[in-house]
């Protein structure tokens, strides 16, 4: 053999060792016994001296492999940085970089963030850990793992036996690390009182999880401790808590346990909330994976149960399907398959014995048809013909000729307008989930025309990434209330309801590990992984690490350990119930196996027949004539996109139409000085960012900042604005510190500080009737105005209120006449609303210029 024959030998050898079977079945065999001898001996050669060689022969491919992924790994990480498209890992990881590499930075957060309090942190991932620790410590030498914080400046709370998530790397390892430092610099604290659960879901969750080899009464590397359900809720006489039942598929397959399930407990839960005794919000349905969840929630509603469906990959794909296909088309308006496509699809409806009539000209007398087929043509499908399809064909070429005009992602939300995809979306099945899909798709879009590209290419090529992304599935209404929730166990973390069922009891699968994390005594990790190749249904191994037999036994009792875990979260949802499915016979394939024995002896049983959902109401459309009913609907719709009240701003109408920005450019040259300083001269366009730094610093003055915070508040201002960057500190920093040192030591701010109120950057929305408030942008509308503004500073003084507004501008430019008028309207409307919204009058306002000298900044009247 030469060099290939040998690795292909081996590739064998390794596909062997991962599970074909070479059993015999001798009479199939001319001599059965020969023919197992000689599988016997195969498997000797397989498991023994070829698998040793194996082992060697992977590990020495895996440095090879890992150097590979390394180079691939930091050069996309490179792209990433260069195009400006981190993800959110690259966040975490510029974060913990940023902290640990400078302590300035670190010092600075640490005084803009003092207190830390973290929820759910059995769920912190390393990186996660070490910004959090190194966010509430003092910068020094020592690594996050030795970190010690500031007293009193970090809070956790979390539940180590509700540790799941060790797929993202948030494993028990992390938590136990943490906990044990705080044990070194702080204190530990147990809570063990639940005030969720009825006593019978306490005495399951303690029954089931102190023994069995599940929770050990102390701590270990792979599990927490048990800790028992101290209930705190009454019994209630009569009140079952935990119920099960049984499930009987037409066959094996997924698909089939979830519909057999499905139409068990649907309709028990339709049947509780007809009869008043629950509510829809009271539900919550876990499932351990997605497979069967969309059945689930199909099932209740069409028993007319308002559900919401998370993590399901729910059919979201038919719409947005149909809107690639139209953007597809769109940027190849000749290819007639893309077009013919379109047309078969949902937004137009054809059959294809209608295209193919078209296509002939049928619709046309003999002597005037073509001899040709006329063309799926878009770009020549200028004018409309009469018929169905040719119109059609006008409507796509209509929407061809508006790509080039306008951009994508507009053009989209138009056609989805035009078509009503939107509606139409949220009028099938789960249309809640369906028509959040379609929004969610058009944010994408969106989103890659904000990044300057705003192609239809562009647009297919957002709308493909949506379509593959999980967050795809986005409810209509995120936080929707009054539905029963329907859902992953993962993804129940940290959620309750009064009614918990847990569903679709197969599906359990022993996967091998590919991948094992060692976190040594000091803290730091190292990670091993298996490299592997899919081909087709066959996964086939090319590289690992030498012993990975026993990481691979390691790993697996951290997910044993994490199996248990999942059940007691699964176990600690409900409140009230806990409703229980079993397949009878196939136990083992069941993620709620452990459940069993205890329900066996002490739970009730639930019998639940299938139940066939009730046939959808029909539709009784009240008027015959479907145009007019069209035209009054649509006239409704106008009148109610009709705005019942006009929001204006103080600056708005103060300014009028022709509004100048506060901070205009002015006409003083600059300084040479002031440039050479690098301090940005008064003189130069501000604009919006550098008014709302000097307002939001202000602010925080008036709270008490001084010194180092305020200094520190300055800089995170600046920065968030986005204002110049001079040597890593932003270039107005000193400017911005002095001038709200200035504004401070001022006569009026003394003032202020010792009158009975003082209030600054005070916002309000104030309720004005029609022809209250002068408005040239609607100056004869009937609908009354609602007015928003924030007032700079106010303080009351002898009775009466004094109205301060901060300016930034120096005042030497030909324009200022004109803005200064402004501003004196400006602070005239926001007394006259200050007296109507308090009752008391104001009695003096104020126009502060933040850049002119003290014996000119101040004018008041």
């Amino acid at each position: 053999m030469d060099w290939n024959d040998d690795t292909a030998f081996l590739d064998l050898i390794g596909e062997e060792l991962h599970g074909r079977s070479c059993k015999v079945v001798q009479n199939r065999w001319p001599d059965g016994p020969a023919a197992k001898a000689l599988s016997q001996d195969w498997l000797d050669l397989r498991d023994g001296p070829a698998a040793a060689v194996l082992d060697r022969w992977w590990a020495h491919r895996y440095p090879i492999a890992l150097r590979f992924a390394r180079r691939a790994a930091e050069a996309y990480a490179t792209e990433r940085r260069r195009t400006g498209r981190l993800d959110f890992q690259d966040l975490l990881v510029l974060a913990a970089r940023l902290l640990r590499e400078h302590p300035r930075t670190r010092e600075e957060l640490g005084i803009r963030y003092r207190r830390l309090l973290v929820d759910e942190f059995q769920d912190t991932d390393p990186v996660q850990a070490e910004v959090l620790l190194l966010l509430a410590s003092p910068p020094d030498d020592r690594p996050w793992q030795r970190a010690v914080p500031r007293p009193g400046a970090l809070f956790v709370v979390g539940d180590p036996k509700q540790s799941i998530y060790r797929f993202r790397r948030a494993d028990i390892a992390v938590y136990n690390l943490v906990r044990d430092r705080f044990r070194a610099f702080g204190d530990v604290l147990e809570l063990v009182a639940n005030f969720r659960s009825l006593p019978p879901i306490g005495d399951l969750v303690d029954q089931v999880f102190r023994g069995d080899g599940r929770f050990p009464p102390e701590a270990t590397a792979h599990q927490a401790a048990f800790a028992p359900l101290l209930t705190r809720r009454s019994p209630r006489p009569g009140q079952p808590g935990v119920l099960e039942y049984a499930v009987d598929p037409d066959g094996t397959s997924l698909d089939a346990v979830a519909a057999d399930g499905a139409a068990r407990i649907a309709p028990w839960i339709a049947g509780e909330i007809a009869a008043g005794r629950r509510r829809p919000e009271d539900f919550l349905i876990l499932a351990r994976k997605k497979a069967g969840l969309a059945t689930y929630a199909r099932a209740l509603e069409a028993w007319r149960v308002p559900v919401q469906v998370t993590g399901a990959g729910v059919d979201r794909a038919e719409e947005l399907d149909e809107l690639l296909a139209l953007l597809d088309a769109l940027s190849d308006p000749t290819d007639p398959v893309r077009v013919v496509a379109v047309l078969v699809g949902l937004l137009f409806g054809f059959d294809h014995d209608q295209l193919l009539a078209w296509a002939l000209a049928e619709d046309r007398p003999g002597a005037e048809r073509e001899a040709a087929f006329r063309r799926f043509d878009i770009a020549a499908a200028g004018r409309p013909d009469g018929t169905p399809v040719g119109d059609a064909l006008h409507t796509l070429h209509r929407w061809w000729q508006r790509s080039r005009a306008v951009p994508a992602d507009v053009l989209v939300q138009q056609i989805v307008d035009e078509v009503g995809l939107l509606p139409l979306a949220a009028a099938r099945e789960l249309g809640e989930l369906r028509a959040g899909s379609v929004l969610f798709a058009l944010d994408a879009i969106r989103v890659a025309a904000l990044e300057g590209d705003t192609s239809i290419a562009a647009a297919t090529d957002a709308l493909r990434a949506a379509l593959d992304a999980d967050e795809a599935e986005a409810p209509l209404e995120p936080v929707r209330r009054g539905v029963a929730r329907v859902m992953t166990l993962h993804q129940a973390k940290g959620l309750e309801a009064d009614v918990v069922v847990l569903v679709h009891p197969t599906g359990e699968r022993d996967y091998p590990a590919t991948r094992h994390i060692q976190r040594r005594d000091d803290g730091t990790a190292v990670g091993h992984l298996v490299v592997q190749e899919e081909e087709r249904f066959r996964i086939r191994t090319i590289a690992r690490p030498a012993g990975w037999e026993e990481m691979e036994a390691e790993e697996r009792r951290f997910d044993a350990a994490e199996q248990e875990r999942l059940l007691y979260v699964a176990a600690t949802r409900p409140g009230e119930l806990l409703v229980v499915a079993r397949w009878p016979g196939q136990e083992k394939r069941s993620p709620w196996a452990g459940l069993y024995p205890w329900i066996d002896r002490q739970g009730e049983t639930l019998a639940l027949p299938p139940v066939a959902a009730p046939e959808p109401d029909a539709l009784d459309p009240d008027d015959a004539d479907p145009a007019a009913r069209a035209a009054g609907l649509a006239a409704e719709r106008e009148r109610r996109a009709r705005p019942r009240y006009l929001l204006r701003t103080v600056t708005g109408l103060a300014k009028g139409a022709s509004t100048v920005p506060e901070s205009a450019p002015e006409t003083a040259p600059e300084s040479a000085e002031h440039i050479g300083a690098g301090v940005t001269p008064a003189s130069e366009y501000r604009g919006l960012s550098w008014g709302t730094a000097v307002h939001g610093a202000l602010d925080a003055a008036a709270r008490g900042a001084t010194g180092d915070r305020l200094r520190a508040v300055c800089r995170g201002l600046l920065l968030d604005a986005e204002r110049p960057v001079a040597d890593g500190e932003p270039a107005e920093l000193d400017e911005l510190v002095a001038l709200v040192e200035g504004v401070v030591g001022s006569p009026l701010w003394r003032r202020a500080e010792a009158g009975d109120r003082f209030l600054t950057e005070v916002p309000f929305a104030f309720h004005a009737p029609p022809g209250r408030l002068a408005d040239p942008e609607a100056p004869d509308a009937d609908a009354p105005r609602v007015l928003e503004g924030v007032v700079d500073l106010a303080f009351r003084e002898d009775g009466g209120w004094v109205i301060v507004d901060f300016k930034t501008d120096v005042g030497t430019d030909p324009d200022f006449p004109r803005r200064h008028a402004a501003y004196r309207r400006q602070v005239e409307l926001y007394a006259d609303v200050w007296a109507e919204l308090t009752g008391e009058p104001v009695r003096e306002r104020v126009l502060f210029f933040t850049a002119r000298p003290p014996d000119r900044a101040v004018e008041r009247w």
